[in-house]
């Protein structure tokens, strides 16, 4: 008995370790915010939440998969989300990728903690990134 404790112990602690399971609702390497495939009408648009933790590049890959009109928030955009809705919007205070940088290979991230734009590479992935996907308010799923 003590070995199947000690194996569901270290299973447990390998998997949590290993990034699949973050303390505030993400899950797996893909993750999951606790908002995702939320849809929410703000700013005349229509908003969906993604996978959180994933890069730029990987955010496009499941924006793209969407088809129906979706596509990438713009800074402008989402600095408009940030100001009408605020935090009380299902991205909460997570970074949400907007579109690509004039520098080859970056891109922007907005951050609704701080209001604030910063500048990352395509491919960086970061935690508390959230995939966030946009399209016209007049559009029906």
């Amino acid at each position: 008995m003590k070995k199947i404790t000690n194996l569901i112990f270290v299973s447990f602690l390998l998997f949590v370790l290993s990034g699949s399971l973050f303390a505030d609702g993400n899950v797996g390497e893909f993750g999951a915010h606790n908002a995702f495939g939320k849809a929410f009408k703000a700013c005349g648009k229509e908003w969906l939440v993604g996978p959180v933790g994933w890069s730029w590049k990987e955010t496009q890959v499941w924006i793209n998969s969407l088809k129906a009109g979706w596509r990438s928030p713009t800074i402008a955009e989402l600095k408009k989300l940030y100001n009408e809705v605020g935090k009380i919007s299902p991205i909460k205070e997570h970074g949400v990728w907007g579109e690509k940088s004039k520098e080859p290979s970056f891109v922007w991230r907005f951050n609704f903690s701080t209001g604030s734009k910063y500048s990352y590479k395509a491919t960086y992935r970061a935690m508390n990134s959230l995939g966030v996907a946009v399209r016209s308010g007049n559009t029906t799923p």
